[in-house]
């Protein structure tokens, strides 16, 4: 059995008209429970095992629950999401990841495992560099500084992440021209405006959206005239939504169709625009027209 219990988020409250069983809601499920004393052990573990060891809570539990019993009661919290088993300690910024994993997907250990590899390149403008650190700190995900001589040693536990305002074009395609030299490195930026910013789809997949696809597809040179980001809550909110997708991107296991979104946020208007970004094979441009998605819609 793993060493460490770490709660997942979850709440209890009271069934309606019955007083006699409680509803336990977690982020994929919810249990309706009657009131019995297993309940009330139950709901006490809950409260208070959150980052001890299983020998530790056993010990504070065993006069009233045998073995046997606890480490069924552990297996019926794990398999309803209710908690987390780990071999090793985990410190503050891992057990906020994990929450906030446990939102998106029910594979913890799988997406746990698969972005303790993972190392995030960053580029750009050093004010949006310095959010991305700080949110990447808070999950204590790693990172480094983008180094463009390094391009080619870069291998597909790398995920380039790159910030820049939309007057820095010229930077940005020099960035592309680098990146998308070395097959398979993923990629994906932001754009800042004065009251909005662009978030490209992960760029530079196989079979996939790749930059030169998507300048094709949006005239990134006409929106320059929209000048130089100096709304520092605007960038904060950009760069949450590009880690956001990558992270999601991330937990869906690598399952993509021929196209994905580009989002574009309004501060004016207060809205976001989701646009189509397609994968157009290489010299084929005459099948620009012709394209379909896999569910048909055009």
């Amino acid at each position: 059995m793993s060493n460490y219990i770490y709660i997942l988020p979850y709440k209890i409250e009271n069934v309606n008209n019955n007083p006699n069983q409680e509803k336990i809601i977690t982020q994929t499920s919810s249990l309706i429970i009657g009131k019995n004393p297993s309940l009330e052990i139950m709901k006490q573990i809950l409260n208070v095992a959150h980052g001890y060891s299983v020998t530790t809570i056993y010990e504070k539990y065993k006069d009233r629950i045998s073995i046997t019993s606890f480490q069924k009661l552990l297996h019926f919290f794990e398999k309803n999401h209710l908690i987390f088993l780990c071999d090793e300690i985990l410190d503050e910024g891992e057990v906020k990841f994990l929450e906030f994993i446990s939102h998106y997907t029910t594979s913890l250990h799988k997406c746990r495992k698969k972005i303790k590899h993972m190392m995030f390149q960053l580029a750009g403008m050093k004010q949006g560099i310095q959010y991305i650190k700080e949110i990447l700190d808070g999950f204590s995900l790693k990172y480094k500084i983008f180094n463009e001589n390094e391009v080619n040693i870069l291998d597909e536990d790398n995920i380039v992440l790159a910030c820049f305002d939309s007057t820095d074009l010229m930077q940005l395609y020099s960035l592309a021209e680098k990146v998308e030299k070395k097959k398979g490195l993923l990629w994906m930026f932001t754009l800042f405006y004065d009251d909005s910013f662009l978030i490209s789809p992960i760029l530079n997949q196989i079979n996939y959206t790749d930059f030169y696809s998507l300048k094709n597809q949006v005239d990134l040179e006409a929106l320059k005239e929209k000048g130089i980001a100096r709304n520092g809550l605007i960038q904060k909110m950009g760069i949450c939504e590009m880690i956001l997708n990558i992270l999601t991107s991330i937990m869906k296991l690598n399952l993509h169709t021929s196209y994905d979104k580009m989002i574009i946020y309004d501060s004016l208007e207060k809205s976001l625009l989701l646009e189509h970004i397609y994968y157009f094979p290489l010299n084929v441009e005459e099948r620009k027209l012709n394209l379909q998605r896999w569910d048909d819609e055009k």
